[in-house]
């Protein structure tokens, strides 16, 4: 595969380079310059498909067994790939009913129906994973603070005028657990099941402070 890629990349800049081949090259540099190991995969997507497009024209230059008809050509070609990704079908056959940690694990999905029905749609709850408590909580979501100083933890949140923590024992980092502790008088327990709290921060009454 790697081979044809090259071998059709090079074709097709050595010909004349089009829009297609410009985008390849200056994509390409942007990964190698600015690298970000948390999203490579996500962020080589983009390239699949131009892959794909260098390596047909990479396996049309080479014009292997040019008597055989194309038809049986494009059969060898499946059944090879067939062969190569049969592993990876057997094993995900195999797995199928393991539901991979994610919102769709009961204790997961227990939770968010909660907040749908519970929390209004317009409260700022904090969860480690907003986008998915978004989607699938139906209420606004911001990501646990990203700082271990306690002060700017909390002016963050403060910031943002959050309304409630979602805590989870897998998916929260040590930081925010800490603060969660610290924070206990001004915490009111909502909700809670063997992964989840959710706890509701309580507005402040200056009357305990006179």
């Amino acid at each position: 595969m790697l081979g044809f890629t090259a071998i059709g990349f090079i074709k097709r800049v050595l010909n004349k380079p089009e829009v297609i081949d410009w985008f390849f090259i200056l994509y390409s540099l942007m990964l190698l310059v600015f690298p970000n190991n948390d999203s490579a995969f996500r962020l080589m997507v983009p390239l699949g498909f131009v892959f794909l497009f260098y390596a047909a024209i990479g396996l049309q230059t080479l014009n292997l067994w040019p008597q055989i008809a194309g038809y049986r050509k494009a059969l060898v070609s499946g059944f090879l790939i067939l062969f190569l990704f049969a592993p990876g079908i057997y094993k995900i056959y195999i797995s199928g009913s393991n539901i991979l940690e994610g919102p769709q694990r009961p204790l997961a999905a227990e939770t968010f129906s909660y907040i749908r029905q519970h929390v209004p749609s317009d409260s700022i709850v904090v969860f480690a994973k907003p986008r998915a408590l978004a989607l699938y909580g139906g209420c606004k979501s911001m990501v646990d603070p990203i700082t271990t100083d306690p002060t700017l933890f909390h002016l963050q949140l403060v910031k943002a005028k959050a309304r409630y923590l979602l805590i989870s024992n897998n998916l929260t980092g040590e930081t925010m657990k800490r603060y969660v502790r610290l924070m206990q008088p001004r915490l009111a327990k909502e909700w809670e099941n063997a992964d989840f709290i959710l706890y509701r921060i309580l507005p402040v009454n200056p009357a305990i402070h006179l």
